[in-house]
Order: C-alpha cells, then sequence, then structure tokens
C-alpha cells in the first residue's frame, strides 16, 4: 500500500511564484493602507484650512467695524475711546497676519501632502503592473505545461 505520506515534495518554481504573489499582494495592501491615511490627512488638512479662511473672514468683517467705529469716534472727537479702539485695531491685525501665516504654512502643507500622494500612487499602478506580468508568466508556464502534456500523451 503506498500513501502520500511517504511523497517528499520539494520547492518548485510554482511555489516561488506563489510566494512572490502573496508579498507582492501584502506590499500593495500596505501600500493601499499608506494611500487611505494621506488621504484622511489630506481631508483633516483641507477642513482645517476651510476652518482658518472662515476665521480669517470673521476678522476682516470685524475689522471693516472697529474702522467704521473709529470713524464714528474721529467725528466725535472723543480721545481715550479713540485710542482703546487703535490698539484693539493693531491687535487685529496682528491676529490676522498671524492667521494668514498659518493659512500659507497649511497650503504648504498641503502641497507636499499632494506630492506624497501622488508618489504611491505611480509606485501602487507600477506594482499592479508587475503583479499583472508575474500573472500572466505563471499563466503562460501552466500554458506550457498543459501543452507539454499533450505532446507527451500524444506521443
Amino acid at each position: 500500500m503506498y500513501t502520500n505520506k511517504h511523497i517528499i515534495t520539494y520547492n518548485t518554481p510554482g511555489d516561488c511564484f506563489t510566494i512572490l504573489l502573496l508579498l507582492l499582494l501584502l506590499l500593495l495592501l500596505l501600500l493601499l493602507l499608506l494611500l487611505l491615511l494621506l488621504l484622511l490627512l489630506l481631508l483633516l488638512l483641507l477642513l482645517l484650512l476651510l476652518l482658518l479662511l472662515l476665521l480669517l473672514l470673521l476678522l476682516l468683517l470685524l475689522l471693516l467695524l472697529l474702522l467704521l467705529l473709529l470713524l464714528l469716534l474721529l467725528l466725535q472727537q472723543q480721545q481715550l475711546l479713540l485710542l482703546l479702539l487703535l490698539l484693539l485695531l493693531l491687535l487685529l491685525l496682528l491676529l490676522l497676519l498671524l492667521l494668514l501665516l498659518l493659512l500659507l504654512l497649511l497650503l504648504l502643507l498641503l502641497l507636499l501632502l499632494l506630492l506624497l500622494l501622488l508618489l504611491p500612487l505611480l509606485l501602487l499602478l507600477l506594482l499592479l503592473l508587475l503583479l499583472l506580468l508575474l500573472l500572466l508568466l505563471l499563466l503562460l508556464l501552466l500554458l506550457l505545461l498543459l501543452l507539454l502534456i499533450i505532446i507527451i500523451i500524444i506521443i
């Protein structure tokens, strides 16, 4: 009686291909995960940018109101209130400047993130192409093996 447990199996090129394909798939999944994380970060940065723009708009509106008040006080000749209002205006302008700098920094960060996002996409495309080529090669090897078996059967 001959059983399967007596058969010793060796590493065949098919096994190597399977391992290589599994490794490529794992790398592909890791790249997809990285891409999703970058997209999430991008969305968060865009949301932050939107909030900062809204804040900027509100500050500009406040600045306009303060300027109108300043004009009114100038017309009424009240020195103390005028000085207080000028200080407030100065503070508001400094805040606006800070906000604009923050917006600029955020935009630069977004640009960098977009560049980083495009790089994995290209890498992902290359990996997909490589995976496709490996599958094609495996298919060709199987067809060759099938052809060989058919030739042996015919002979």
